[in-house]
């Protein structure tokens, strides 16, 4: 592969930790018979489990929404990398995920779960919290648990003794992770690198965020590409 296309491979961004599992996906998957336990609801519209003695949520137990869609999508596709992790104690966990300005968020997960990003601090379930749950402890998409800003203890066991093994990227690589993320955009101007016509033709573009930063129409990168390959 040259220059060019390591460099445009990942024109949509990247979201990716360096780990391994030590899970099946089936063992991952939180939408099963954990969550799958009979709740009734309490006076102010909370989830509270239907055994006498067990704790409730203060908060209502949260449907997924549209943006909640939108950031999902970010978290997915954007360049976002786990730096480091600390295990405070069994129902406490600390993440920093480096974002695509080179800012680093902390993520909490215990009883509440939240993020240091201004998005969170708004009101929503910000996309570096989706970024955990889907990437980092590789929760099923389809478990609600995702979308709750407060997790009940048997819920955040069964997240925490389901999570892969987490490999951390070593000074060096992190190094080189915030290089790249300090990599702007170029202006959307001139001809696309691939087919020489006009950026601006409301045709869908993308750019390399690992390395030049140019724009290229998504259709030329794709055709490019397949022709490289042969």
């Amino acid at each position: 592969m040259n220059t060019f296309e390591r460099n445009l491979s990942n024109g949509e961004g990247s979201s990716t930790i360096l780990g391994k599992r030590k899970t099946t996906d089936n063992e991952a998957d939180l939408s099963t018979d954990g969550e799958r336990k009979k709740v009734v609801k309490n006076v102010n519209g909370s989830s509270v489990t239907n055994k006498k003695g067990n704790e409730s949520r203060s908060v209502p137990f949260r449907k997924a929404r549209k943006q909640d869609k939108m950031r999902i999508g970010r978290a997915m596709t954007q360049f976002l990398h786990l730096i480091d992790y600390e295990i405070i104690n069994p129902r406490l966990r600390k993440y920093s995920v480096l974002c695509p300005t080179g800012y680093v968020n902390t993520i909490v997960f215990s009883k509440t779960v939240s993020c240091s990003c201004p998005d969170f601090r708004l009101g929503f379930q910000c996309k570096h919290i989706y970024f955990v749950f889907l990437k980092v402890l590789k929760v099923s998409p389809r478990s609600k648990l995702i979308y709750q800003k407060e997790l009940l203890a048997k819920e955040l066991k069964l997240i925490f003794d389901n999570s892969p093994e987490v490999i951390l990227p070593n000074k060096k690589e992190i190094e080189k992770l915030k290089a790249i993320a300090l990599i702007k955009r170029r202006p959307i101007d001139g001809d696309c690198l691939v087919r020489r016509e006009p950026l601006n033709n409301n045709e869908k573009l993308i750019w390399c965020q690992s390395g030049c930063g140019n724009n290229v129409h998504q259709d030329c990168f794709d055709e490019w590409k397949k022709r490289s390959v042969k």
